[in-house]
């Protein structure tokens, strides 16, 4: 799946949470747009009728984080939009990666990494505290910040 950046416009203001009775990434306030989303792992890039993505949600357990030194990328805002297909239907997911990519926290910056960090084109804030890092428009690794850590 490929994505596209576009400059940044108005979007919902959200603060990333993380759940540890859940085992998951939540936002608040939980915005009411949506309807679709774009898995990576089992978290989804909740995006709306027309594949922007608007925030990431899910489940990610913990306890099988590693603990990493890696720094977040440069960053810059943006819009991020999905290519979603002619044929999607609302409501339904479709899955980024076949095989789970590895997970890892620095506890020290309050960054959650989820995929590589390495070889990356663009990373972009498309949404408070949460970053998508693309290589030639395909999504590599997804950060997400979080104010306490579980």
């Amino acid at each position: 799946m490929r994505f596209n950046v576009e400059p940044e416009q108005m979007r919902p203001r959200v603060t990333p949470v993380y759940r540890s009775q859940d085992f998951a990434f939540d936002v608040e306030p939980k915005p009411e747009s949506g309807g679709a989303s774009v898995l990576v792992n089992d978290v989804q890039l909740e995006v709306d009728e027309d594949g922007v993505v608007l925030y990431a949600w899910g489940l990610c357990p913990h306890t099988t984080w590693s603990e990493t030194c890696d720094a977040l990328p440069t960053t810059r805002r943006g819009m991020l939009r999905a290519e979603l297909p002619d044929d999607f239907t609302p409501g339904t997911s479709i899955r980024v990666n076949r095989e789970r990519w590895p997970v890892a926290a620095n506890p020290e910056t309050g960054w959650v990494r989820i995929g590589e960090s390495s070889a990356v084109d663009d990373c972009i804030e498309f949404a408070d505290g949460m970053v998508a890092c693309l290589a030639a428009g395909r999504l590599v690794s997804l950060w997400i910040h979080l104010t306490t850590m579980p």
